[in-house]
């Protein structure tokens, strides 16, 4: 399998698909969908609990369990917000998703328990809530759709999880309703499948049997089902007969089906029977409303608005669906409204749609609110069309539509074909308009009339119009009025720039002391006796009226409260529109007033949203105040919370009555008990539809409100709604203003040290455009009755970054009276009577000015801002994009003068490439006249620097568009070609106007010189060369990073350079080609092929140089000449050094280690144009990693480090570059940069310290007590105390650790694969706090390397050697000689008829089987073709995973009958690694007759070429070298599926004739899992005939790659990061 083929796999889900559309259900597409839910806060995880399993087991019931599955809700909630209060409150607060997800944690457990399947405790589950209109994770169709996937889990931590969509319980939960079990069962099914593909290394290679396929399928074909939300279809003609109107009957017939209960279980409804109820409405619905019979069509509505309320989720979800189809003002059938758009009065929409065929006939149809009543019929349907054309692409269909009139209009495509018209029913094909006043630069002025003037500034008022007074004692003795308010209304426009007044408490209120709430000293406005009466005491209807014709004339709108409830003595509504509950003596009473989630309001009373005559009393409310009283646009309480529906009380009786279906369909009676912290509601946002359509009771009162404000003629009203939990997501579908309160919220919890800046971010970047409307408007709010004042909440200093920020950020904003003035308390509304000197005393009158200055500038710098990173977690910024200018604005939340670094590549920018700005300071370049200059592409890949103050907390900046560039080219130039010189990102290269400039004089020399001297010498040849060397070289080596130019060319301007007339530009060129010279690299590694190795790293440290000396680079290894070690170790050195000639290379290198001198010989080779330093010391390398105490090792280490530092100086190697490898010669970089010996050294001067680490776990070694035994081993360093710190661990201080000094020490980190570079920057036991841009090339083999190991194969004389005993063994053993005749007869005509088989793949295999029988035979195995062969050669180390080959050596030995090839060295002092070996050796002794084992160095060409199976069952595995070697030899793998693993070995399987992957994989680092991939890789060698299996060695081999293309990577990224021109 390829790495395409990998990429294309889609064995990691479970799913069902197409083989047309199998690709785009791949696993990266999968995992791609996966990654986007989680950035979107939609992936719950959680590890099930086995303590919940047993008291699943002992009979414990959900409800008795709901605590701990709502826990475990809460806890997965906690993990995906983090530290983000905003996300924890919005998931928090919406009671369907968490009812979900407690449900789905219920499922998970019972079906763990029902099977007592334990294995799934480890495993981590991630449940996902699907995208809006997908019914699973990852949907194409309905027949190609995924049901569940299986992965590593978290990056980098590689923890098995099974990927659920919240679907799969909705459909568990309502067959549970109905009282089925099958689904269930399918579910156990798929929990037991996924643990079984986890446990094959993430991938589905079981094949199902009939049954249970057909039960994944029916599971799948439900969620489908159950998640559509289109599932409404057109009905056939009605007929001609007259259809009867809605009667009586038919209405309580409806009700006992919605109100059926389960027989014997009456608590329990019947699913079947309500989910009838509502088909046969819906039939109904559709028949009236295209017969536009009004009258019925409302009695239908009304059942569909007390279903909409129901228990059972699906009867509720399509009761609110219906009502949409209901409420639109067009055809019944038609397409649902889905997608959402608002827009301004006057403004031109842009219909863009993908439509399948580009011949055309699309229409757009546009439907308006043409009804008469409250319910739109079908003969009142109004609407335009307007055609389709195709764009340039002819992939997009668009049309134009400019909106003059406020309102709400659906829209749909269609294709007119020659007989009829079809609706499309496409993603985004239709939805809904909502048109509404433009509010750019509104300020709304909350004003309590009771208190209005409370400051004192209207005190001295000639007119008799004071507002509030107080005494010297802080007692009220004069209340507000509305008269004070429009005597004021001219003073305030002028003061505050104000455009509305929002009037707070202007209704009638209660008048006895029983209205009010307990402990109120007056009657509170959010009780209302009528949403339509005014208040007396401020003035009633005729001072109130008066007001609104003052301010009309001002031009400024007025606003007034909707409250969704009344005070509890109010006679408006009769007493069956209020709910009631059972009180805690058991008493039936009215339920006072409540949001529904947390509140309750004593004083009110909560009225019935079950209730179509609730609905219309609050359109009538509001419909009459537009009327009466002119009103421009209403502030809606709690509409967060709006349609009110309290979970039901179902019990049959109330006392000893019986209760009607009536009365329990409408819910009467409702629970009051909380659950999970919370009342638990079960309407509209109880519903899955939520996600996709408006709220529908918002929708019917903003249709009356529509034709209420056209009728009158107004051009403006906007509805802003209190808003709370995440709900302007829903809200804002129909164009109502809801409170930013996550704005003020995280503002707040900044200033108080709670979160910082990143959480603004994550609303506007992350939230708010994926959950809300495009064109949608948040109010801003700066200060209302329900929250703290500015002032109280931030400080007179705090509050100027939030409310700046905020006004930066709205186009419509909101205060509270007295903010401005300064006022620092909040008025409680019913407790006004307090001492109001007390408020005074708390008031800072200096925040004045401030916010008049800041009011003018949002009222004539009109626009919304957008947000810019500004690189400080305590400073936000954004930018203002008004009609005559352009605005940065830079806001610090710190109490300390801040820097700000900002940068504006925020996409959504319109700025154009082709633009030139001049960045102004308005208060200070006027007067040090200083400015920047910028291109519009150079703006969006630069940052502007500034600093803000902690007293002003504010910066204002300003582009000024320049309009001639010649003007101010030098300026331009100047300013770019510095930041030139710092940028960071090579891709802002191209945006660089210097750059650009530069480039454009490169196309010829002569260009090139002229441009030099008559631009760049004048800017920067006196007083800033180095800066014009260094951009010019930076430019040529960008020009030919991007393409623009070859590397030849751009060499040969700067030898013409050096060689110019001009002396300067002499001078220039000779510095460009010293900065550009090149120089040696030098390796350095404890081990290095051909001379000595333990592991992997050995091979890279001889293919790695190899390659690079093919490239042409000088390539130099230093390495230990070990004299000591094994016997295998002692002769590789031995014949190595033989063989390439090395030889003393006629002198010592000498340094000193603490106050002692040490000499070490040099031993020089030549291998393969690799130049070999060999370091010769008969205490420091006297053997590969020797040395038993901290101390011996860290001395061998110094001394490695100090002498290859010496070979460097004096051999003059001069390396451009070092390679340090992994932590033993980690410390190489920290004392070279350390002592100013090397240091201060000229072959140092140019050098690039670069650090590879190819097992991040080895750190810890290499990582030392500092004090051992009293003795401070930093003294063996010879460096200065205070550096310890740097050579220390990252997480334990008190340890020395050589991998983090060669991090710390290195310009750069580079590791063996792109992947383990990504995570070891995530984790990687504590190197992940020093690891940054970590540079990932993956290891290969090198090309020869299967040449190699014939050679070495055929050098060895084994065939020749073993053949003659093995044809004698065949004499004594006639069962294998039959075996041998029958399928191999060419082994017994000789080796040469074997060479000979002219059909490749017969070749292969009886040369491998030849190999497999003569190894067989040399270990004295029983010599079988049949047996299967596996081979284990590493370093014998915990991580290598052969524990688990000896904890499950009796399965596989003993059962399976395995073979086993197995060795390897000991690091010296890995005390586990030498257990693991005596472990091994003691297998060896006791299966003599099926497993070999020895130790040290290993020749592996004879076991790879004779073996079935190569094993790595490693713990971890960064890269992985030794797998590759496997497949390169026809080895199939057997490996865990962690690291490099999981991305090199891919499961095998036949499908028909072909051959798919090239291993097993196993992912639960345990015995049994390990025994199990080897029972799989055995039944596959067993179970296929010869040449099936040699097609599978085939496809491993193929399955490699070699070392050529890494060193290509190597060059490109080391002088990437030089930025020096090599041409290849």
């Amino acid at each position: 399998m390829t790495a395409v083929d990998a990429a294309q796999s889609t064995q990691s889900s479970l799913s069902r698909f197409t083989l047309r559309e199998e690709r785009q259900i791949s696993d990266e597409l999968v995992k791609i969908e996966l990654r986007q839910a989680f950035a979107e806060n939609r992936c719950f995880d959680f590890f099930p609990s086995h303590d919940l399993v047993k008291l699943i087991n002992a009979g414990d019931g959900p409800e008795t369990l709901a605590d701990r599955y709502i826990d475990i809700k809460n806890a997965a909630f906690g993990r995906v917000s983090g530290d983000d209060r905003t996300i924890l409150a919005r998931l928090g607060s919406d009671a369907r998703l968490s009812s979900r997800i407690v449900a789905a944690v219920d499922f998970v457990h019972r079906a763990i328990a029902a099977d007592n399947n334990l294995s799934l405790l480890a495993r981590r589950f991630v449940l996902v809530k699907e995208r809006h209109g997908a019914p699973t994770l990852h949907h194409v169709s309905n027949e190609t759709t995924v049901l569940a996937h299986v992965g590593q889990g978290p990056h980098w931590t590689e923890i098995p999880t099974i990927y659920l969509g919240l679907n799969v319980f909705d459909a568990l939960a309502a067959e549970e309703k109905r009282g089925g079990r099958d689904l269930f069962d399918a579910f156990r099914l798929v929990l037991k499948i996924e643990e079984r593909a986890i446990q094959t290394g993430y991938a589905h290679t079981e094949v199902f049997s009939p049954e249970a396929a057909r039960a994944l399928q029916s599971l799948l074909d439900e969620v489908i089902r159950i998640s559509a939300v289109t599932e409404v279809e057109p009905e056939a003609a009605v007929p001609e007969r007259a259809l009867k109107g809605f009667t009586e009957r038919n209405r309580q017939s409806h009700l006992r089906l919605l109100n059926a209960r389960v027989k014997g279980d009456e608590l329990n409804f019947h699913w079947d029977k309500n989910l009838k109820a509502i088909a046969s409405l819906e039939r109904l619905a559709r028949r009236y409303k295209k017969t536009s019979d009004a009258a019925s069509l409302r009695e239908v509505m009304r059942l569909l608005v007390a279903a909409s309320g129901h228990d059972i989720h699906e009867v509720r979800n399509k009761a609110n669906m219906l009502l949409e189809r209901v409420l639109a003002p067009k055809e019944f059938d038609a397409p649902l409204a889905t997608e959402f758009v608002n827009v301004h009065v006057g403004e031109t929409h842009r219909f863009a749609f993908s439509l399948p065929d580009s011949r055309g006939g699309y229409f757009v149809r546009i439907y308006r609110n043409a009804a008469a009543g409250r319910i739109p019929t079908q003969d009142e349907i109004a609407f335009d069309d307007i055609e389709l054309t195709p764009d340039e692409s002819g992939a997009v269909f668009i049309a134009e539509r400019r909106f003059e009139e406020y309102g709400h209009y659906d829209y749909l495509v269609y294709r007119r074909k020659v007989k009829n018209a079809e609706w499309l029913t496409l993603p985004g094909a239709s939805g809904r308009i909502n048109v509404l006043p433009n509010v750019a630069g509104e300020i709304i002025l909350e004003i309590f009339p009771d208190i209005h003037g409370h400051t004192g500034i209207y005190w001295r008022d000639p007119s008799g119009h004071p507002g509030l007074v107080y005494n010297e004692n802080g007692e009220v003795i004069r209340l507000g009025r509305f008269a004070d308010i429009a005597a004021h209304l001219e003073d305030i426009k002028e003061r505050y720039r104000i455009t509305a007044i929002y009037l707070l408490g202007a209704q009638r209120r209660g008048t006895n002391r029983s209205d009010w709430a307990p402990g109120a000293t007056s009657p509170s406005p959010f009780s209302p006796m009528s949403l339509t009466e005014i208040e007396p005491y401020l003035g009633g209807p005729e001072e109130f009226r008066a007001l609104v014709a003052r301010a009309h004339a001002l031009d400024v709108k007025v606003i007034v409260d909707v409250v969704p409830h009344l005070n509890r003595m109010s006679d408006v509504l009769p007493d069956d529109c209020a709910v009631r509950c059972y009180d805690g003596g058991g008493a039936l009473v009215f339920r006072a007033s409540t949001d529904g989630r947390y509140g309750s309001w004593d004083d009110g009373r909560l009225f019935n949203y079950r209730k179509l005559a609730v609905w219309d009393w609050l359109a009538d409310s509001i419909v009459t105040l537009i009327e009466e009283y002119d009103i421009d646009g209403i502030r809606f309480d709690s509409a967060h919370a709006v349609p009110i529906m309290m979970k039901r009380n179902n019990y049959l009786f109330t006392y000893d009555e019986a209760r009607s279906d009536e009365d329990m369909v409408e819910g009467a009676i409702i629970v009051n008990d909380r659950e999970d912290e919370h009342f638990v509601t079960t309407g509209f946002y109880d519903s899955a539809c939520r996600d996709i359509l408006a709220v529908p009771l918002h929708y019917y009162y903003m249709l009356a409100v529509e034709r209420a404000v056209r009728a009158r003629g107004k051009r403006f009203f906007i509805n802003i709604a209190e808003c709370y939990w995440g709900h302007e997501r829903f809200l804002t579908r129909l164009g109502l203003i809801p409170y930013n309160s996550a704005l003020f919220k995280i503002c707040e919890n900044i200033v108080h040290g709670k979160t910082d800046v990143r959480e603004i971010y994550h609303i506007y970047d992350n939230y708010f455009p994926k959950s809300l409307p495009r064109g949608t408007e948040l109010l801003g709010i700066l200060g209302n009755h329900d929250e703290r004042r500015a002032l109280n909440t931030f400080g007179h200093r705090g509050l100027r970054a939030a409310v700046a920020l905020t006004m930066f950020m709205s186009n419509i904003v909101m205060d509270y009276e007295g903010s401005a003035e300064g006022e620092g308390w909040k008025v409680f509304l019913d407790n006004i009577y307090v001492n109001w000197n007390q408020f005074e005393y708390a008031a800072h009158r200096s925040v004045e000015q401030f916010y008049r200055d800041w009011y003018d500038f949002h009222r004539t710098a009109t626009g919304k801002g957008h947000l810019v990173w500004a690189n400080n977690t305590m400073v936000a910024a954004a930018m203002k994009f008004t009609a005559t200018d352009t605005w940065i604005g830079v806001f610090n939340f710190a109490d300390s003068n801040q820097n700000a670094s900002i940068q504006f590549d925020n996409p959504v920018l319109p700025i154009a490439d082709d633009a030139l700005f001049k960045v102004i300071d308005p208060l200070y370049s006027p007067i040090t006249n200083t400015y920047s200059y910028f291109t519009g592409r150079e703006l969006k890949t630069a940052r502007v620097n500034t600093v803000v103050s902690f007293t002003e907390r504010v910066k204002l900046l300003r582009l000024e568009t320049v309009d001639q560039l010649e003007r101010h080219y030098q300026d331009f130039l100047r300013d770019s070609f510095f930041r030139l010189c710092a940028i960071g990102v090579p891709a802002h290269f191209t945006a660089s106007f210097a750059f650009r400039e530069i480039t454009a004089a490169l196309h010829d020399f002569d260009g090139l010189a002229n441009f030099i001297i008559s631009h760049l010498l004048p800017l920067f040849w006196a007083d800033h060369r180095p800066t014009l060397e260094l951009g010019l070289k930076r430019s040529l080596y960008h020009a030919f990073k991007n393409g623009l130019f070859d590397g030849d060319t751009l060499r040969g301007y700067m030898n013409r350079l050096a060689g110019h007339e001009d002396e300067r530009l002499r001078e220039l060129g000779a510095a460009l080609l010293h900065h550009s010279a090149a120089g040696s690299l030098v390796f350095m590694s404890a081990e290095a092929e051909p001379f000595s190795k333990s592991g992997g790293l050995a091979n890279v440290v001889y293919e790695l140089p190899r390659e690079l000396v093919n490239l042409e680079e000088e390539v130099y290894v230093i390495t230990g000449y070990y004299r000591s070690g094994d016997d295998k170790s002692q002769r590789k050195m031995r014949e190595a050094a033989t063989k390439y000639g090395v030889r003393y290379a006629g002198m010592n290198v000498r340094f000193k280690i603490m106050d002692h001198d040490y000499d070490v010989g040099v031993h020089r080779g030549e291998v393969d144009g690799i130049t070999y330093f060999l370091l010769d010391h008969h205490e420091f390398f006297d053997g590969l990693y020797w040395g038993y105490t901290a101390e011996e090792k860290l001395r061998r280490r110094i001394a490695f480090a100090r002498a290859c530092a010496e070979v460097i100086c004096c051999f003059n190697l001069k390396p451009l570059f070092t390679f340090t490898n992994d932590a033993y010669a980690g410390i190489f970089d920290g004392i070279v940069r350390s002592d100013h010996v090397y240091n201060d050294n000229p072959n140092f001067r140019r050098t690039t310290f670069l650090h590879i680490i190819h097992n991040g776990g080895w750190q810890y070694f290499d990582a030392y007590h500092r004090f051992e035994r009293g003795f401070d081993l930093f003294s063996l360093f010879n460096l200065p105390s205070w550096k310890a710190g740097d050579f220390s661990d990252p997480v334990f201080g008190d340890r020395l650790n050589c991998m983090a000094a060669g991090i710390r020490f290195a310009d750069r980190t580079i590791t063996v694969s792109p992947s383990y570079a990504r995570q070891i920057e995530y984790a990687c036991d504590g190197l992940e706090r020093i690891l940054h841009n970590v540079i990932g090339i993956s290891n290969a083999i090198g090309r020869d390397f299967r040449e190699r190991i014939d050679r070495n194969f055929a050098a060895s004389g084994f065939q020749e050697e073993h053949y003659p005993a093995f044809k004698e063994h065949l004499r004594t053993d006639a069962k294998l000689a039959a075996t041998v005749e029958r399928d191999f007869p060419e082994i017994l005509r000789g080796l040469d008829a074997v060479r000979a088989i002219p059909d490749a793949l017969r070749r292969g295999s009886t040369v491998r089987t030849l190999n497999k029988m003569l190894l067989q035979l040399q270990r004295g195995f029983t010599v079988d073709p049949r047996a299967v062969l596996f081979t284990m050669i590493h370093r014998i180390t915990e991580q290598k995973g052969f524990q688990l080959l000896l904890d499950a050596s009796e399965g596989i030995f003993r059962d399976l009958g395995y073979q086993a090839i197995i060795g390897g060295a000991v690091s010296s002092g890995d005390q586990r690694g030498e257990d693991i070996a005596h472990g091994l050796y003691l297998l060896g002794d006791y299966y003599r007759d099926r497993v070999s084992v020895s130790f040290g160095f290993q020749d592996i060409s004879i076991p790879l070429l004779a073996s079935d199976i190569f094993g790595m069952p490693s713990m971890n595995e960064p890269g992985g070298i030794s797998q590759l070697e496997g497949f390169a030899c026809g080895c199939l793998v057997v490996a865990r599926a962690t690291g490099g693993l999981r991305d090199t070995v891919f499961p095998v399987r036949v499908r028909d004739d072909a051959i798919e992957g090239n291993g097993f994989l196993f992912s639960d680092f345990t015995p049994w899992a390990f025994y199990d991939a080897m029972e799989r890789a055995h039944r596959f060698f067993t179970a296929n005939d010869h040449l099936t299996l040699q097609k599978a060695r085939v496809n491993a081999e193929r399955s490699i790659y070699f070392w050529d293309t890494p060193a290509r990577k190597y060059i490109e990224a080391i002088y990437g990061i030089k930025e020096i021109i090599r041409v290849i």
